[in-house]
């Protein structure tokens, strides 16, 4: 996924694990912090304008791809094509008249008052080590930028298998999560063999564990903290079969939790204004910040 197109700026200088940084003004008009945290790239939007109530709202987003890594090509590999990954996460440009970004939905939300943000770890399929990477970000950005403690994250597509592993070791830390066509099984995509690559350890004694690490099979502490979920899919997306996103939503009511499914007839996996496009998500972080 490409970065946002943005103007030069000069950069912070780096003290000990100060993220280096750099103010940009880029495809939204508003400041936009690029910076590192251990070597991973990271950026912020901030708002448009603030919040009328005063809160500190904000949108964690997976996956992030900032565009080629000047160093470490194996950061960025583009190694699964599907449409999903042509667009950017952040801004971008459609390449056709049929394709569609997020840009609509995070323009409301940073008018919004909302900070808008996340770090690049590559393929990491929710790994530990992006998970880690995950949470250093988050306390990073709580602390500098003084924002609500709880989270709102945004999914799109195998984004959801890093944050639902994040969100699942980090329940206290998540106020809602707000997901476009989910992977919610890492059997289904990216499949065993590339997900044990992503996890480093051999297929058999990857797939002995890889359910402690599946979005779907781990729902408990989510469902216990009450965290309300909202899904975006396509009844015709072939890559993430519909009765999986069902079966998700009927585990997650029968632990007590609210899971909301808005399936659109007739849309499969992709860069579809029909699924980036429909503002029920925008309402949806709106209602569970308060600030509808």
């Amino acid at each position: 996924m490409a970065a946002l197109q943005h103007a030069p700026a000069s950069r912070a200088e780096s003290n000990g694990d100060t993220p280096t940084s750099a103010a940009l003004v880029g495809t939204f008009g508003t400041e936009r912090d690029d910076f590192e945290i251990d070597g991973r790239r990271a950026m912020m939007l901030k708002p448009i304008r603030e919040a009328p109530d005063g809160s500190r709202p904000w949108i964690f987003c997976a996956p992030v791809f900032m565009g080629p890594h000047p160093t470490q090509p194996e950061v960025n590999p583009n190694l699964f094509e599907h449409p999903v990954d042509e667009g950017s996460l952040i801004a971008g440009r459609p390449k056709t008249p049929e394709e569609a970004t997020h840009r609509k939905l995070l323009q409301k939300l940073l008018e919004s008052g909302f900070h808008v943000g996340g770090i690049e770890v590559g393929e990491s399929m929710g790994n530990p080590e992006g998970v880690e990477q995950y949470e250093k970000y988050y306390r990073e950005v709580v602390r500098r930028y003084d924002l609500n403690p709880k989270a709102c994250l945004y999914v799109t597509s195998r984004g959801a298998l890093m944050h639902y592993n994040w969100a699942a070791q980090h329940p206290d830390q998540v106020l809602c999560i707000g997901a476009n066509q989910p992977v919610i099984d890492l059997a289904l995509f990216p499949g065993m063999e590339e997900a044990a690559k992503a996890y480093g350890m051999p297929l058999e004694e990857f797939t002995a564990v890889y359910r402690e690490h599946n979005p779907i099979d781990n729902l408990a502490l989510l469902a216990g903290r009450s965290i309300p979920i909202f899904h975006i899919v396509g009844e015709a997306d072939a890559l993430l079969p519909l009765e999986h996103q069902i079966e998700m939503r009927d585990r997650y009511v029968a632990l007590g939790g609210d899971l909301r499914l808005l399936a659109k007839p007739g849309i499969p996996h992709g860069l579809l204004p029909e699924l980036l496009e429909d503002m029920r998500m925008y309402e949806f972080f709106m209602e569970q910040a308060g600030l509808q």
